[in-house]
């Protein structure tokens, strides 16, 4: 019977299966069917067992409910194997059952179905969107190198934040710090690094784009003629701005991983909150105008921006104070 294959695909105890055509568990441990002319006989007889006929098979006999109670938390990671185990037994039933037909079906499947939907789209949709903003961003400075730029000041962070988090959740390196939400919980949640990378994409570009712009405009406008002293400006004048929208955006997310009951909001939480960190205090103040003054007048490639050269009585500018200190 289909209730034996899925006993003999699963291991799971006979007597976690339920159904009105179980007689409960022969002396060897196996799942006991109950034959055609019992079921008539006790159906024959007004009560219980008729109540439960009708609640579980339809009206011409020729379908029934069998559930089975894992003895373990249905919507764990274990339980993913269940599913995949139970639709193996289906599959080889209704082989050798010609004539018949079994579905099985749990919430845990659908999940099951879309974290392989996802997985096998998920690459796709991030190396679409990073071609298609990156491209659009390059065409509004009409410079070839800032694809370039932002592979290294925002998809190789991304990457980088999303291994760290593996590190934490599954291999455990900060299981020292006694914290419960930054324990090991086996690996990440399926759905983490698919929440995560876009929002970590939006911030990036939105830091990025602030401090480059203020770059871009004092260059175009011949406020600064080269390009070292413009970013450090930039830097100067967006880095508090910056810096507080970082810590800000820290705060509220840090309510994911003060709460430890929730692994998902837990590792989003620290996702967001390290990516963030990282974006405010390592790539934007350090990464990018790094990038920056080594590609020099490659930045503005195939365009070009004033320089001394092309001027003899630079304008004079009013610099920001903090990066007058850095250049002196």
């Amino acid at each position: 019977s289909l209730a034996k294959a899925v006993r003999a695909k699963t291991g799971i105890d006979a007597a976690s299966f339920r159904g009105v055509m179980l007689q409960g568990v022969t002396d060897q441990g196996e799942v006991k069917c109950l034959q055609w002319s019992d079921a008539q006989a006790a159906l024959s007889q007004a009560g219980l067992c008729g109540w439960a006929w009708g609640q579980s098979v339809n009206g011409d006999n020729s379908s029934t409910l069998l559930t089975v109670t894992p003895p373990f938390d249905a919507f764990s990671d274990k339980a993913k194997g269940l599913v995949d185990q139970a639709r193996e037994a289906v599959d080889e039933f209704a082989k050798l059952k010609t004539g018949f037909e079994a579905v099985s079906y749990h919430p845990m499947s659908i999940e099951v179905d879309a974290e392989e939907l996802t997985a096998g789209r998920f690459i796709w949709v991030v190396v679409g969107t990073v071609i298609i903003v990156f491209a659009v961003i390059a065409a509004r400075y009409r410079a070839a190198l800032i694809p370039i730029k932002l592979f290294f000041t925002i998809a190789l962070p991304i990457i980088a934040v999303e291994g760290m988090s593996v590190v934490v959740f599954q291999d455990g390196i900060l299981n020292w710090t006694g914290i419960p939400s930054l324990h090991s919980s086996g690996g990440l949640v399926w759905i983490n690094p698919v929440a995560t990378t876009f929002m970590l994409i939006g911030f990036a570009l939105d830091y990025d784009i602030f401090l480059f712009s203020r770059i871009y405009s004092d260059r175009k406008s011949g406020a600064f003629l080269d390009d070292e002293a413009a970013i450090v400006n930039a830097v100067a004048a967006t880095g508090p701005v910056i810096t507080t929208a970082g810590v800000i955006m820290c705060l509220s997310f840090s309510g994911m991983i003060v709460q430890h009951t929730n692994p998902f909001l837990s590792q989003l939480g620290f996702t967001m909150i390290f990516g963030i960190l990282v974006d405010t205090f390592v790539v934007r103040t350090l990464l990018v105008p790094a990038f920056l003054s080594m590609a020099g007048r490659f930045n503005w490639w195939p365009g070009s921006m004033p320089s001394k050269e092309g001027s003899e009585q630079p304008r004079a500018v009013q610099m920001t104070e903090g990066a007058g200190q850095l250049l002196a």
